[in-house]
């Protein structure tokens, strides 16, 4: 059990080393894609379909802006967690 968690210790410098920024832009896609991807198709819109350049703004501000939202959010606590768990037991 020690040396699992010195395992993920030593990871978690290294990447921790590389700052926030790496960390929030190499993981980012993998959580992004598929939020749009289910915010998209749970709009009601894709039944109706395009009819106006209004539509396309409102797919835009209600399947676009929350899965950045989401995404952002997830990867922000998930840094401060593991920053937490990691810098709390030294």
């Amino acid at each position: 059990m020690n040396k699992e968690y010195n395992l993920k210790k030593d990871k978690w410098e290294k990447l921790h080393y590389k700052g926030y920024k790496f960390y929030f832009w190499s993981r980012f896609p993998f959580l992004f894609v598929p939020f749009s991807i289910l915010f998209f198709f749970s709009e009601d819109i894709m039944e109706l379909g395009f009819s106006e350049w209004e539509d396309l703004g409102r797919l835009t501000l209600f399947s676009i802006t929350p899965a950045l939202v989401v995404s952002a959010l997830i990867l922000s606590m998930r840094w401060r967690f593991k920053e937490r768990q990691f810098t709390k037991v030294d």
